[in-house]
Parts: structure tokens; C-alpha cells; sequence
């Protein structure tokens, strides 16, 4: 299945975009995909953060890329004591989108994180 392991264009061009980051660049046409590296971004798209009321942030960013083209939603949200993470993935572009399906789990409060230590 193309893209999914390497994002959406990146054997067919120097830029490829890469889900939640934005339009990256790779040194080199012949340089295979790193999930790791630290591919320059050349366009982050547009990133939106909204809050409503005291409880409620939802993190939005839309981008388009040669035909791809993406709307991500993340919501976070206090409820009786526990947060709750909601993510949304809408294909807004005329190219198909392939992705594994991962979120990061980098949450920290004052510099700890959460959970069993």
C-alpha cells in the first residue's frame, strides 16, 4: 500500500507531507524515508487552537500538498477529574491519504509525566 509507511509524496519529489508536521524537504531524491530524521519544514500549514471555557482545548491543522490534502482535529478535555483525548482525521484533498494510525504520548504536567513512575 503506497504511503504507508513513507508520507505522501515523498518518492516523487524532494517535498513530501508529512500528517501533523506539515511540507518537509529531504537532502536528496535517493535518500530513503526516516521517521526519525529532522526533515526541514518548509510549510507548516495553518495550526488553530481554540479553548472553550475552562475544560476544553481543540488543537486544529488543515494543509494541502499537490493533491493531498488533510483537516486533523485534536481535542482535549477535562471531566470529572480525567482527561480526555479525541483525534479526527478528514481526507479534504482529491489524492488518497495511507497512514499508520499513532499519537504521541508525550503529556508531561510541571515537567513530570503522568502515570505510573
Amino acid at each position: 500500500m503506497p504511503g504507508a509507511v513513507d508520507p505522501a509524496g515523498y518518492d516523487q519529489s524532494v517535498h513530501f507531507l508529512k500528517l501533523g508536521v506539515g511540507i518537509c524537504r529531504k537532502e536528496s531524491l535517493t535518500m530513503p524515508y526516516n521517521f526519525s530524521f529532522p526533515y526541514p519544514v518548509v510549510d507548516p500549514g495553518k495550526w488553530t487552537v481554540n479553548q472553550s471555557g475552562e475544560t476544553e482545548l481543540k488543537f486544529s491543522h488543515r494543509i494541502h500538498f499537490q493533491g493531498w490534502a488533510y483537516s486533523y482535529e485534536k481535542k482535549l478535555s477535562l471531566r470529572d477529574n480525567e482527561l480526555h483525548i479525541a483525534h479526527s482525521l478528514e481526507n479534504t484533498g482529491e489524492k488518497p491519504l495511507y497512514s499508520w494510525a499513532y499519537s504521541h504520548n508525550l503529556f508531561q504536567i510541571k515537567n513530570r509525566t503522568v502515570g505510573p513512575e
